[in-house]
């Protein structure tokens, strides 16, 4: 190959070719990834230890609390030039289920954390709710007949 193929122009051309086409696949891919939406159900037998754990998620993924009704709650980035509805992170609460949903580049890592934190808050309350239980049955045991 001479070096006369290798001109200034050619190389612009083949840079605006080449920057179109990771325009239109890249772009086109994180477009989908922000606009669908993805969800999860979880149990929440106790609201205090899911609103621990969501705490601990909060803090972890830098999101911050947007909106909060009784029934729903809307998260978004904690930094955020602008926020797009897209970027919302939503929790509805019904009964004792909390339904998620999220953009699907973001649920996977918000679902795993989610989950993780509620099993660790689950256990804890658990465990202080059967030392309470073994407090009371000690102190009742002890109690003169």
């Amino acid at each position: 190959m001479s070096w006369s193929a290798h001109t200034p122009l050619n190389a612009t051309i083949g840079g605006i070719g080449w920057g179109f086409f990771m325009w239109v696949s890249l772009g086109n891919i994180l477009a989908i990834g922000s606009a669908w939406r993805r969800s999860a159900q979880f149990r929440v037998p106790d609201t205090a230890a899911f609103r621990t754990a969501l705490e601990r998620v909060f803090s972890k993924r830098r999101l911050v609390v947007l909106a909060e009704t009784v029934d729903e709650m809307v998260l978004g980035p904690k930094w955020a030039l602008v926020r797009f509805r897209l970027h919302e992170v939503r929790m509805k609460f019904a009964g004792g289920t909390v339904v998620l949903s999220a953009p699907a580049l973001a649920f996977g890592p918000i679902r795993k954390a989610l989950q993780q934190e509620l099993a660790k808050a689950t256990a804890a309350h658990g465990q202080a709710s059967q030392e309470q239980k073994n407090t009371e049955q000690s102190a009742l045991s002890d109690r003169p007949h």
